[in-house]
């Protein structure tokens, strides 16, 4: 399995490397290459500038010498913390490891560790022991409670005494820090303690006062004895409301006596006490003993009465009830009574089965049963009394609990009222007594932990010394510092330089910004072939000099008509440019040359009216009659049309500048004189203002059939030739395609280029995709 892995990877990649091949071929490489040749001169200067840093480097650096220690550290958490602790948490020694790595490399221990060493004498020489005694420090941490000290110093000795030095130093600043840290805090706690002393002798003054005031020790018994008032009267309230319920369900539930009795025996639990005073009144209650005299136990002293009426609230003259033993028992006893009538009516049963209804027998048993019947009636009365005097004991009680409660509602309210002042008034003396108490466990704790640091460092040894020979500057290292800086110069420079470049003279560049097929290239000519008089006359010694220029113009010639869509003619053709001097007029006139040496009738017409100066390339350069008269009717065109001395090929200047008047291309006068001119001529050439800065070119846009774009190489911005396409766009006339002005191939980038790609750009069916098809575009706006 492993073997088939390996072979099926060893096939992935010679795939991979066969589809590279086919993207990335020989000759893309060299062409890569040679867009930088040109800067040879920049990457010669960098490499020298980089060599040339290198050395001086070399020549001025300060030596410096090297060491490299190993340092265990340790920490030790105390159980009791204060706040010279190095606890780990929100205060001062929070995150100890960071603390201690970030000290031993930072500026301060450095320049205590200078003084300890003896190197500078005062604070005033502490700014020059960067550039006299040591370089830098660097603290790596190795595993978890070791460090890694590397230091770079200028002098051999310090290598292994300033590691040392360092720690030792690091160690008395933690150690003096904590002191005075500590004895600042206790002197403030100390001051503060005594104030806290003093404003807990006024508080305890001031609370005395207040208690004696507000008589506390008689509020106090006072309100003990009310205190449970309110659950008093909960509780018979709620026994009461019970008592209400029971009589209510017991007299519509049970029909007979002995089962009230049954019931009422569950109920009472706990009858009232012998000897209790309840005084009777009237009540609606149907259990309430109806009239009947006040039963008074004779002999009742004066002390029981008063006691009575204090209890429960009556006055001496109220019919009162004392519960006697009869009244105060519990009702079992008719459940004997129950049991014999059970057992007399069971005989009852029995005998009537045979003997009559008035059989003597028959009849004593009649008579046992209605005594029995009787006892229990007397029963249930009896009981029923008991209830209704333990329910009105209740009532009176109530109402002499509600009686008290103005009473109780005062004493309370002015309970509460000294307890709200008296909490008040002790509140600040807690508070000072806790704040006392604190500061004192504090100071103690600080007593505890003491003065000495709990960061301790123990150097185990230096694993590399360079005290010797320098590490700084290194002649290994240098040279290949040297050579990376010079290389990294040498072509960071150039590539930087290419990478930033906003022009082109590349076709595929120009062709990915405006989004317009390339119509042809035009190579850099000398001023003196840019005009068209250097084919007047000696033609011949003419094209021998332009070979190039002339075959360029012929391709352009050629190639129109298969850019142009199948509804548009290629007989007007329309010259401009983004900017002004991107050759656009020269274009104009040498295509004009062009057509009319293929046999063509061609008008050239300088429809620049601003800054047209194709007159100065016929005739003797002065201004004449020409379109602007044209135009505004004041003279006409056979008058102004001029002669080239070229075969087939005529031309129409712009006019006087005196009777510039640019609104007369807006009218209809310009496509009238064109509509004129398409009968008598093949084609006609405009040189037209560039689309940039000015309207005239859109506005001449309508009369044309086609425009062809000027971009000139190395010269117009990416930046123009996206703006002045897009504007032409939006136009809606048909554009050709562009013209590469000015392509310089005395360059080895230009010359390798177009010497390898030229013919791929001038094929009739190669367009902007870069494919090649069997039909000519339809729409190349």
């Amino acid at each position: 399995a492993e073997e088939i892995v390996r072979f099926v990877t060893i096939l992935n990649t010679i795939r991979t490397m066969q589809d590279l091949r086919k993207i990335v071929t020989l000759q893309d490489i060299l062409h890569f290459f040679s867009r930088y040749i040109k800067y040879w001169k920049l990457a010669v200067v960098g490499a020298v500038l980089g060599i040339v840093l290198a050395l001086a480097y070399f020549v001025y650096g300060k030596p410096s010498y090297y060491s490299k220690s190993v340092v265990e550290w340790s920490y030790v958490d105390l159980p009791l913390k204060s706040e010279i602790s190095d606890v780990r948490g929100n205060t001062k020694w929070d995150k100890i490891f960071y603390q201690v790595v970030g000290g031993l490399q930072s500026r301060w221990l450095a320049e205590r560790t200078a003084i300890r060493l003896g190197l500078v004498k005062d604070v005033s020489e502490l700014g020059t022991i960067w550039t006299r005694f040591i370089s830098k420090v660097r603290i790596t941490p190795t595993v978890s409670d070791h460090l890694e000290i590397e230091v770079w110093v200028y002098e051999p000795r310090l290598a292994k005494l300033w590691p040392e030095a360092m720690l030792l130093e690091y160690h008395d600043y933690l150690t003096e820090s904590r002191i005075k840290y500590r004895d600042k805090l206790i002197a403030g706690f100390t001051r503060e303690m005594d104030r806290i002393q003093e404003n807990l002798k006024t508080e305890a003054e001031r609370d005395r006062q207040f208690e004696s005031e507000n008589r506390i020790l008689e509020n106090y018994v006072a309100n003990n004895n009310l205190e449970q008032l309110p659950t008093q009267m909960l509780t018979y309230r709620t026994q009461l409301d019970a008592m209400e319920e029971m009589g209510r369900f017991i007299e519509n539930t049970a029909p007979t006596s002995a089962e009230k009795l049954a019931l009422m025996q569950k109920y009472r639990s706990a009858p009232l006490p012998i000897g209790t005073i309840v005084r009777r009144g009237e009540s609606p209650d149907p259990f309430m003993v109806k009239s009947a005299q006040p039963n008074v136990v004779s002999g009742a002293t004066g002390d029981l009465e008063a006691s009575a009426d204090r209890g429960t609230g009556a006055s001496k003259n109220s019919p009162t009830v004392i519960v006697t033993p009869e009244q105060s028992r519990k009702t079992e006893g008719w459940e004997s009574i129950q049991t014999d009538l059970q057992e007399a009516l069971n005989e009852q049963q029995r005998l009537s089965a045979t003997l009559l209804p008035g059989h003597e027998k028959m009849r004593e048993l009649r008579k046992q049963i209605d005594a029995l019947n009787f006892a229990l009636d007397s029963e249930w009365e009896s009981a029923k009394q008991s209830f209704e005097l333990e329910k009105l004991h209740l009532k009176q009680r109530l109402e002499d609990l509600q009686e008290s409660m103005p009473e109780y509602r005062k004493l309370i309210a002015g309970y509460d009222d000294y307890r709200r002042d008296f909490r008040l008034q002790s509140g600040g003396r807690l508070a000072w007594e806790q704040a006392y108490m604190g500061m004192k466990s504090r100071l103690t704790a600080m007593d505890y932990t003491g003065p000495e640091v709990q960061v301790d460092f123990n150097l185990l040894g230096f694993t590399d010394v360079r005290d010797d020979v320098p590490v700084s500057p290194n002649k290994q290292k240098l040279m290949t510092y040297a050579l990376a800086l010079s290389l990294g110069l040498g072509l960071g420079g150039p590539i930087l330089t290419e990478r930033l470049r906003f022009t082109s003279s590349f076709v595929a560049e120009a062709e990915k910004y405006c989004q317009y097929p390339a119509c042809g290239i035009v190579p850099l000519m000398e001023v003196a072939d840019c005009s068209i008089g250097a084919y007047i006359g000696d033609q011949k010694a003419s094209r021998m000099r332009l070979t190039h220029a002339n075959e360029s113009f012929r391709i352009i010639r050629n190639v129109l008509p298969f850019y142009a869509t199948k509804s548009a003619a290629v007989q007007v053709i329309m010259i401009t440019s983004a900017r002004p001097n991107d050759g656009k007029s020269t274009i104009a006139e040498h295509l004009a040359r062009s057509f009319a040496e293929s046999g063509e009738r061609t008008l050239l017409i300088d429809a620049d009216l601003r800054r047209g100066a194709l007159h100065r390339e016929f005739g003797s350069g002065e201004e004449r009659w020409g379109l602007m008269e044209v135009l505004s009717k004041k003279r006409e065109f056979v008058e102004v049309v001029e002669e080239t001395g070229i075969t087939n090929l005529m031309f129409l200047p712009r006019g006087l500048s005196a009777n510039r008047d640019y609104d007369v291309l807006a009218g209809s006068g310009l496509s009238d004189v064109i509509e004129m001119l398409r009968g008598n001529y093949d084609k006609i050439i405009l040189d037209t203002p560039p689309v940039l800065g000015v309207a005239d070119c859109l506005v001449i846009t309508r009369v044309v059939d086609g425009v062809l774009f000027v971009i000139r190489s190395d010269q117009t911005t990416q930046r123009d030739i996206v703006t002045a396409a897009e504007t032409l766009r939006q136009s809606g006339v048909g554009v050709y395609g562009f013209v590469l002005n000015g392509v310089d191939f005395s360059r080895a980038e230009n010359n390798y280029y177009y010497g390898s790609y030229y013919s791929r750009y001038y094929e009739p069916r190669y367009y902007t995709t870069g494919h090649r098809i069997d039909s000519k575009p339809t729409d190349l706006n």
